[in-house]
Order: C-alpha cells, then sequence, then structure tokens
C-alpha cells in the first residue's frame, strides 16, 4: 500500500481518538440528546423506589416485558349527584379486556374530603377490580371539615392536613403517599400534592421534590412517565380562574429544573383543571413543555365517565381518549410517542403524531458503527505497521 493511504488512514485514525478520547460515551450522549430507548436497562432494588411495591430485577427489553394497558381518571369528586354514572364507569373499566390497573390522578372526595365523603369515595373506587394507584389532590386533604357562609372552604392547619393523608392512604388501600411502579418498559412516577404549611393547592412537600430526584436519578435511561394532580405551567392555550400558580403543580421552577435535568421523563399525567375534550387545551401543542408532554385528564365530576387510556411497551407509549358511557374511543385525540430506535408495536387505528426520531438511526446505533470502524481502523494500521 501506498505511503500517503497510510498517511491517510493514520491520520482518519488519530482525529477520531482525539474526538472521542479513546471511548465513544454513547450512554452518556444519547442521555444529552433526549434519546428515550429503553433496550439494555437493568433495573434492580433501589432507595427510590422503597415507597412503592419493589419492582422484581428484570431487563426492560421488547423480548422480556410485556405490553401493560392503564385507565387514567382524575376529579371523581364522588357524591351521590354523579354516583350513579361513575359506577357505570367503573362497570365499564371492570369489563375492559387487558385492562391491568387504574390510575387516580386526585380530587376522589367531593369537596373537603370528610369521613362520609371519603366513605363515599371508597366504597365506588373499592368496586374496581384491577390495582387501583390514587395519589392525592387538594380536596382529598387540603381543608377543615366544616365550611363556611355560601359553602366556602377553609385550609386546615398542618395537623389536620396530616391526618386526612394518612385517612387517604387508609381509605384508598393505597401503600404510600408517593410511589413507582415500573411497567411495560418504563418507569411510573406519582406524587402527591402533600405541602402542609403551603397555600397553593398542589404543591410538592420538600420531601417529594427529593423524592423525584432520587427516583429519576436511579434510573436515566428508563423512559418514565409522572403522575400528578395538576399539570405543569403552561401546558394550556389560556389559564382558567384558578390562575398560573394555583391551577398548576408547584414549586413551578424547581420542577422544570428536575425535568430539565432527567430527559427520560416524556409525559405527565394530570387533573385539576377538569380540561376535557371540548377544550381547545384537551389536545394542543402547547401541551408540550420543555420536551414533556402533558396529557390532560378529564374531570369526572358529573359522572361523564371520560378516562384515559395508556398503553405500554418498550417501543412506545400510546395515550388514547376513551368514552365509558358510549363504550367508544374518540379518535382524534390519540397520539403515540415512540422511543427513538424502535418501531412501534402497536398499530392505532389512526394516524400516530409525527416524530423527528421517526425512520432515523438512534444516536447509539451511529455511535456503535463508529465504534466498530474504529475497531477496524485499529486491526488495518496494525497490519500495515
Amino acid at each position: 500500500m501506498h505511503t500517503h493511504l497510510r498517511h491517510a488512514l493514520l491520520a482518519l485514525l488519530l482525529s477520531l481518538l482525539l474526538v472521542t478520547g479513546g471511548n465513544l460515551p454513547a450512554q452518556d450522549l444519547g442521555e444529552a440528546l433526549r434519546d428515550h430507548d429503553p433496550s439494555g436497562d437493568v433495573v434492580g432494588d433501589s432507595p427510590a423506589l422503597l415507597q412503592s411495591v419493589a419492582p422484581e430485577k428484570a431487563t426492560a427489553t421488547a423480548t422480556t416485558v410485556r405490553p401493560f394497558l392503564i385507565a387514567v381518571a382524575a376529579d371523581l369528586h364522588v357524591c351521590p349527584g354523579n354516583l350513579d354514572g361513575l359506577e357505570r364507569m367503573v362497570s365499564r373499566l371492570n369489563g375492559m379486556k387487558g385492562l391491568d390497573a387504574v390510575a387516580i390522578c386526585g380530587d376522589l372526595n367531593k369537596k373537603v374530603a370528610t369521613d362520609d365523603e371519603r366513605d363515599l369515595a371508597a366504597s365506588l373506587v373499592g368496586k374496581l377490580k384491577k390495582p387501583v394507584w390514587a395519589i392525592v389532590g387538594n380536596h382529598d386533604f387540603m381543608y377543615k371539615d366544616k365550611t363556611g357562609p355560601d359553602d366556602k372552604k377553609y385550609r386546615g392547619s398542618p395537623a389536620e392536613k396530616r391526618a386526612k393523608l394518612k385517612k387517604f392512604l387508609e381509605a384508598f388501600k393505597q401503600k404510600a403517599i408517593r410511589f413507582s411502579k415500573l411497567e411495560g418498559g418504563h418507569l411510573l412516577v406519582f406524587l402527591p400534592t402533600d405541602e402542609l404549611s403551603h397555600k397553593n393547592l398542589v404543591r410538592f412537600s420538600d420531601k417529594t421534590l427529593e423524592y423525584l430526584k432520587n427516583t429519576l436519578a436511579a434510573h436515566p435511561n428508563l423512559p418514565t412517565i409522572i403522575f400528578c394532580h395538576a399539570p405543569l405551567l403552561g401546558s394550556t392555550v389560556k389559564e382558567g380562574g384558578l390562575g398560573p400558580v394555583n391551577g398548576n403543580a408547584q414549586p413551578a421552577e424547581k420542577i422544570r429544573s428536575i425535568l430539565h435535568d432527567n430527559p427520560q421523563v416524556f409525559l405527565w399525567f394530570a387533573g385539576h383543571k377538569h380540561i376535557g375534550p371540548s377544550s381547545d387545551s384537551f389536545h394542543h401543542p402547547c401541551n408540550k413543555v420543555d420536551g414533556v408532554t402533558v396529557v390532560h385528564v378529564p374531570g369526572n365530576s358529573t359522572g361523564r365517565g371520560i378516562v384515559r387510556m395508556l398503553e405500554l411497551t418498550p417501543d412506545s407509549a400510546v395515550v388514547r381518549t376513551y368514552d365509558t358511557h358510549e363504550k367508544k374511543y374518540l379518535k382524534k385525540f390519540e397520539r403515540v410517542f415512540r422511543h427513538a430506535g424502535h418501531k412501534p408495536v402497536i398499530n392505532p387505528p389512526s394516524k400516530p403524531d409525527k416524530d423527528k426520531n421517526d425512520g432515523k438511526k438512534t444516536l447509539q446505533q451511529l455511535l456503535a458503527e463508529l465504534q466498530a470502524a474504529v475497531k477496524a481502523l485499529k486491526e488495518l494500521v496494525a497490519r500495515l505497521f
């Protein structure tokens, strides 16, 4: 081989080594560019998950993880006036084939979570045949039992709020106020509104913020979905009567900072604002906030019975909207979130959302090819010299 060709090959090899430092940090680069590729992630016991049912040690790959279907409801506000409609919703969910669990994003109680309100709500929720994952909303713990003129609500003391948080767990048979699950190749994180001394309607305590940070840090490569009572600030076309502070999860800036540092989070399910299919904010580009798409879960205070359905596989997350009374999907609201490098294993009846990664090689794939090229060049140079 000519000398100039050997020199060219050597120069190419040196350039590659200078750029990569001799190693190609595929994992770190992939995380930095929000490449949600769950293949090869191993999940075991973690201190961050001690407040949940401990996930089994397993590799989250398409060959070992089965699909998982969740019905997501919110803002039931159970009372005699909506009980018939909600019981019909429960009956339809119980009859749904393939359903694995039901998540409820807060406000199960009608107004202030008196013992009578809680007993009625617990009786309804107790009729669900699948596991129920319920988190606290402001109407579940924040207020004193006694209301004032015109049914005015009053904030409870920290001790009163703490007592109602405990009663919530007991009534709805929840093991912890904050918890995580590993299902369908995804990490699911459930966060309560549990600040005892602040007046914001939905505010995380310092303990919940720390739990969120630790849980995400323990599983940086798993595509992650958060369930909370309130949405992220900026996820609606316009703010409603609650305003930007009381209408969204707080402290907004701290939450935003945590999400910025954890690009594996891509979905945030929330109720609180009672945003339904007739709202412009229900299915809108503004739902995506800093790379995290907020899925607004319709309120069911009227007993209307509309829920979100979430189907999970290691390759994708599919969000649908289901009318339990009419027993039909509202197809125009379907969304498919594909994890880069994988073809979706679900074929929804309507055209899925486009993703910039569709049909493209992932960063990990490109870096793997580059690593193979470096290895081949090293072997070639060794033979030449």
